[in-house]
């Protein structure tokens, strides 16, 4: 018997993704290559293990507001040998901040731990001024341990959106990292 959820396509995506609303602390593994996750599959909560197998997972999300990302908000969540490829876009001309390949708000508590990721999203604003992008996690409010890990994507300002960052868009009060 498993203690895990096990990933091999978009439709386990979603299946998964149900279950954190009610267990945000499920374990993942990812078997298989995944691609067509868009903002309506959107982890809303994890605290889990998510072990990506060294498989990725492709995001075309598409939203406005805050914390637009893979994975909308974690708390002690942990996530290894896992690649982020695609596409997250806050289409908003007059709202929204803290887009993240991976997390949008890493929250106050226990550490969120990235171990061999990979974040090769583009992210894209078309809102002005403060952004506060991270290629990882828009705002760690919370404390990050990171290892072996690297954004190699690409952030677009479409008017002039400023303060963003490779990693992390913005560190609270009680992060640490």
């Amino acid at each position: 018997e498993k203690a895990y959820c096990e990933i091999a396509s978009l439709d386990n995506w979603k299946t998964f993704n149900a279950y954190t609303k009610t267990f945000p602390k499920v374990a993942a593994k990812l078997t298989a290559d995944v691609s067509g996750i868009t903002a309506e599959d959107v982890v809303e909560n994890y605290r889990g293990a998510f072990d990506g197998g060294s498989h990725k997972l492709t995001v075309n999300i598409s939203s406005q507001g805050n914390y637009i990302s893979l994975f909308r908000v974690t708390l002690g969540a942990t996530f290894s040998d896992l690649t982020v490829t695609g596409t997250i876009v806050n289409n908003s001309t007059t709202e929204g901040k803290y887009a993240g390949g991976f997390i949008g708000n890493v929250q106050s508590g226990d550490a969120t731990r990235l171990t061999r990721c990979v974040s090769n999203v583009t992210i894209s604003t078309k809102s002005s001024g403060d952004n506060t992008n991270g290629g990882f996690i828009g705002v760690a409010e919370g404390p990050v341990i990171v290892n072996d890990c690297a954004f190699i994507g690409k952030m677009v300002a479409d008017n002039g959106a400023n303060s963003c960052a490779g990693f992390i868009g913005w560190a609270g009060g009680k992060a640490q990292i």
